[in-house]
């Protein structure tokens, strides 16, 4: 979302450049482990960990109103807040690239790939928890 793919690759090479500092590593020698060491996501992970925290709350809370109104859940048969299942977010019709990576379709894949137990939480800080560790496995 709303950046190119260099800048994509110069913010991944700053992060492995800072972990090889802080680990005192040679260039070549394997980042991944250090980073899930230090807790830290990727800059694609940490876009991702944004927009999940902010959409678990516009749907628990509607508000900011003007993000609510650009999520719309499919309509389920027998829906419920407290049921099992719950219904996935519309992903719209798109026609060009620049939507695709837009907010709305990027929170709909985002929340529709999600494990259940995930999506079902009603406490926030409890969301942000799982969805780190979710995202750092």
């Amino acid at each position: 979302m709303g950046l190119t793919k260099t800048l994509k690759q110069k913010l991944q090479r700053l992060q492995n450049t800072a972990i090889r500092f802080i680990y005192n590593l040679r260039r070549d020698a394997a980042i991944a482990p250090r980073r899930r060491d230090l807790g830290w996501l990727t800059p694609s992970q940490r876009r991702n960990y944004f927009l999940g925290v902010t959409t678990h709350r516009v749907l628990q809370t509607t508000r900011p109103t003007y993000l609510a109104g650009f999520l719309s859940p499919r309509a389920a048969v027998g829906y419920s807040p407290r049921s099992t299942t719950r219904p996935n977010l519309t992903e719209n019709e798109f026609n060009t690239s620049t939507y695709e990576h837009g907010f709305t379709i990027q929170t709909a894949r985002l929340w529709n790939s999600l494990p259940l137990t995930l999506v079902n939480t009603q406490s926030i800080d409890v969301f942000k928890t799982a969805l780190k560790c979710y995202l750092l496995r």
